[in-house]
C-alpha cells in the first residue's frame, strides 16, 4: 500500500492506504504503484487521482509542483 502527503502553502493533506497514485507530468500521466522505484517528478497543472480500495478522489494543482517517490510514500510540495 502507498501513503501520499500533499503540502501546499494553503494546507498538508494525508492519505493512506492507495492502491495507486496518478501524477500529471508533461508527456502525460504517471501511475505510481506500490514497491515503485524511487523517483522525483515534475508535475504540471493537472489532476492527481488517488485510488483506494473501493474509491478514488482528485486533487486539482493549478501550478507546477515536485514529487518524489521513496518506499512507498509519494511526497508532493506545490506553492
Amino acid at each position: 500500500m502507498l501513503s501520499l502527503q500533499f503540502s501546499s502553502l494553503k494546507e498538508t493533506i494525508a492519505y493512506n492506504k492507495l492502491q495507486a497514485v496518478f501524477l500529471p507530468i508533461d508527456s502525460g500521466q504517471v501511475e505510481i504503484l506500490p514497491n515503485h522505484s524511487e523517483a522525483f517528478f515534475i508535475l504540471q497543472p493537472g489532476e492527481i487521482i488517488i485510488q483506494q480500495k473501493n474509491s478514488s478522489k482528485k486533487i486539482t494543482i493549478d501550478t507546477s509542483a515536485i514529487a518524489h517517490v521513496n518506499n512507498n510514500e509519494v511526497m508532493i510540495v506545490s506553492s
